[in-house]
């Protein structure tokens, strides 16, 4: 009987403490095992800006993320490129929460899959790195992965009596070739880099009309798959 008293006393103690514990605490506390992946600090606000700091939409979309060597699906995420984060949106919370960057391995988005650290297959392979650490979108992973990094950064800009303030976006394209993270930012750069079939490739640019310019992320991705058809 008196095993049963003091169990008593112990959950009346534990739940007048709880009482007392942070907001950050109490969180965790409510949200079980998936916890320890919304400990971190929260994103800062953009409400104000022009644009947005997220690398292809400001919503958040549903995905799969790896973390701490463990999966955590059904999230809810989005990347911030100005500050090289992944963000993540716990239920029952309306601001978000910023993944640590060394404990993600991978996001996997519905368009593509972002990774702070590169696939270990291509880490062994590669002669030659990326030329900066951060997150890479790789929008295809076929025998000639393709890879994006997109940055952005903060602007002031006079308008009159005011300054605004806006984002603005630098994006370069890798394809894994030969061991190597090529640098593509043009038609010609695609073509050069395969020149082996440049005269198949430009038949395929004029007869699908493609515009590297309005739309590189699926034109690259495009021409990629096409070379890859031509060489099976």
């Amino acid at each position: 009987m008196n095993r049963y008293i003091l169990c008593g006393l112990g959950l009346v103690l534990a739940l007048s403490c709880g009482a007392q514990v942070s907001e950050t605490g109490d969180y965790l506390l409510h949200t079980g095992g998936s916890a320890v992946i919304y400990s971190s600090k929260e994103e800062a606000n953009y409400s104000r800006m022009r644009e947005h700091p997220y690398l292809d939409t400001q919503q958040y979309r549903e995905g799969t993320v790896w973390f701490d060597g463990r999966l955590y699906p059904g999230m809810q995420m989005r990347l911030n490129v100005y500050t090289d984060e992944l963000i993540l949106l716990a239920p029952g919370n309306p601001f978000g929460v910023i993944a640590p960057s060394e404990r993600v391995d991978s996001a996997f988005f519905p368009a593509y899959a972002v990774f702070y650290n590169l696939p270990v297959r291509e880490q062994v392979k590669a002669q030659q790195c990326l030329p900066d650490r951060g997150y890479y979108a790789r929008l295809y992973n076929g025998a000639y992965p393709v890879w994006k990094r997109q940055t952005k950064h903060l602007e002031k800009i006079t308008n009159g009596m005011n300054i605004e303030q806006i984002f603005t976006p630098r994006t370069r394209f890798y394809i894994y070739k030969d061991g190597r993270y090529q640098s593509v930012g043009s038609k010609g750069s695609i073509l050069k880099l395969f020149a082996s079939k440049k005269k198949e490739l430009n038949l395929f640019i004029r007869q699908q009309q493609l515009d590297f310019r309005g739309a590189p992320d699926d034109v690259i991705v495009r021409l990629v798959t096409y070379y890859e058809s031509l060489n099976p």
